[in-house]
């Protein structure tokens, strides 16, 4: 369900606030690992922020969809 917010083109600001909401450390490290495909170990990530693990996501989903264009 989440995931699915995600992957659409308008999140609306209610949107928003309900994944920053339910979304936790280990999931946002899910979806880094998802948009950089890779299976390697990035726990190390669990030592930052919430915040700044949502602001990573962010900008990783960013530069890989300007990458695609």
């Amino acid at each position: 369900m989440v995931i699915s917010f995600l992957s659409q083109g308008d999140l609306t600001y209610e949107r928003f606030w309900i994944i920053r909401y339910i979304m936790t450390k280990e999931k946002l490290i899910e979806i880094i690992q998802g948009i950089l495909k890779t299976d390697g170990d990035l726990n190390f990530l669990l030592q930052l922020t919430k915040t700044d693990l949502e602001t990573l996501v962010a900008c990783i989903r960013d530069r890989v969809e300007q990458t695609g264009k």
